[in-house]
């Protein structure tokens, strides 16, 4: 079954999050960005308030914006790591990604941060994201998001879209070529997760895609706004739906 990740700036909102049936809960702060980091006192009470119920992720904006500080990690960090984290890779290559040292930057940085799980006697999943949008977000193209990905060990291929501008992902990837990412994804054992102001009217081309996870946060805000809070209500819509669509398509929903 697909499973539903819902992004969640605080506390409050991943209970209701939870409440409404969310498999994946990720934490991030929708005003600093697509993969907006809601720093490190916002990803510990969450990941209390959430307490193992289910799986816990982490936006921590783009790579660019770790390079220049001086410690990728303060203090402050929780204990326990989240089990997975995502980078964006947002200005670190162009569209013809001339910009050969984009993959060794992103490397470096998540070094730095799998250290200090070490030392904190824990460990991350990697996520690595792809936009969508990549020469808007002058970012690496999918393809070679993916080949990165499958070289370092990620768990999980995500498809975002930079600008949250109206357009969603399927405006940018057909079914067919989200398929081909999938197929090549699952050959190296990683997921395939599908963001990128995906709502309930996008569920016949997921269905088509079968990702192993929809991620959504404006899907599941009141009045469907990115920048509001969380509804239970919008969640187990959501989940519903999911539930639904793999009732009736058995056969796209392994």
């Amino acid at each position: 079954m697909v499973q539903l990740l819902v992004s969640v700036r605080n506390a409050a909102e991943a209970s209701a999050a939870l409440a409404g049936g969310a498999h994946i809960i990720d934490v991030k702060e929708p005003l600093n960005g697509p993969l907006g980091f809601a720093g490190w006192d916002q990803i510990a009470t969450v990941s209390a308030q959430v307490g193992g119920a289910v799986p816990v992720s982490a936006a921590l904006g783009e790579c660019c914006e770790w390079q220049t500080k001086s410690s990728v990690v303060p203090v402050a960090v929780p204990e326990r790591f989240p089990m997975m984290m995502k980078l964006g890779l947002a200005g670190l290559a162009d569209g013809t990604e001339k910009s050969a040292s984009w993959e060794s930057a992103w490397l470096e940085v998540r070094k730095r941060f799998d250290q200090r799980a070490v030392d904190r006697g824990s460990g991350i999943q990697w996520v690595a994201v792809a936009y969508a949008d990549a020469e808007r977000a002058e970012s690496p193209s999918a393809e070679a998001v993916l080949a990165a990905a499958c070289r370092s060990g990620c768990v999980v291929l995500l498809l975002d879209t930079f600008l949250k501008d109206g357009h969603c992902l399927f405006d940018w990837f057909s079914p067919a070529e989200l398929r081909d990412l999938r197929e090549r994804a699952h050959r190296v054992g990683m997921k395939l997760a599908l963001a990128g102001q995906l709502s309930l009217e996008h569920l016949p081309q997921i269905c088509d895609v079968a990702p192993d996870i929809m991620a959504v946060r404006g899907a599941a805000c009141e009045d469907r706004n990115r920048e509001a809070t969380i509804c239970e209500h919008r969640v187990r819509q959501l989940q519903m739906a999911i539930r639904d669509a793999r009732a009736v398509n058995v056969s796209v929903f392994p």
